[in-house]
């Protein structure tokens, strides 16, 4: 009966009842890095950038596996919190089963200046992902730091190895038609999306 109500919330409430029990679980067990992630991941969706800041650094500091580093990482990475998804993905990488997070790490590494040098740097973290690790997401973010460094060929290239490995990846065709809009190849554009 308990679930029933709780999905019968309205969405606003559900939030709310949801957010009230990480915030006691995390009070109450200030270790638990399972429930920090989650808090993370709720204040990234509430959009409460000095909490994000201050649950980031709570996670660094308890020094969970690479798995849950890698977790929070990821998270700030997709909401474009790009310093602090770097250095979460840097202590993942350190630890014990850290290479799942190379490709995560490699474009932190790059969004966090936006500078050609750190394109640069994230281009050498990338070299080091093994080529069996290498999808459309990996060619997508290559072609992105390419661009950034001035090597458009290259870039080109890139992007269409990652279009011929994204059969079934939707989201992954719209990221690369923005990034060929942006580029001015409209055309080309036109033609990934169809």
């Amino acid at each position: 009966a308990g679930l029933v109500e709780y999905l019968s919330l309205p969405p606003a409430e559900r939030h709310a009842e949801y957010l009230a029990r990480v915030e006691n679980s995390i009070r109450d067990h200030p270790e638990d890095s399972a429930a920090q992630v989650a808090y993370l991941r709720l204040m990234i969706e509430d959009g409460a950038a000095d909490k994000v800041a201050s649950a980031a650094k709570r996670i660094a500091a308890l020094k969970p596996g690479a798995a849950v580093l890698g977790s929070a990482g990821h998270a700030l990475l997709e909401a474009n919190h790009y310093v602090l998804a770097k250095e979460l993905l840097e202590q993942a990488a350190a630890g014990p089963g850290g290479g799942d997070v190379s490709l995560d790490l490699a474009i932190a590494t790059f969004r966090a200046g936006g500078a050609a040098t750190d394109a640069k740097a994230g281009l050498a973290r990338m070299d080091g992902i093994p080529e069996s690790e290498r999808s459309g997401d990996y060619f997508l973010a290559r072609a992105q730091m390419l661009d950034a460094t001035g090597d458009f060929e290259n870039a080109a290239s890139d992007l269409g190895q990652a279009l011929g490995r994204a059969s079934k990846r939707p989201d992954l065709y719209q990221r690369a038609t923005r990034f060929l809009v942006r580029m001015g190849r409209a055309p080309e554009a036109l033609t990934s999306i169809e």
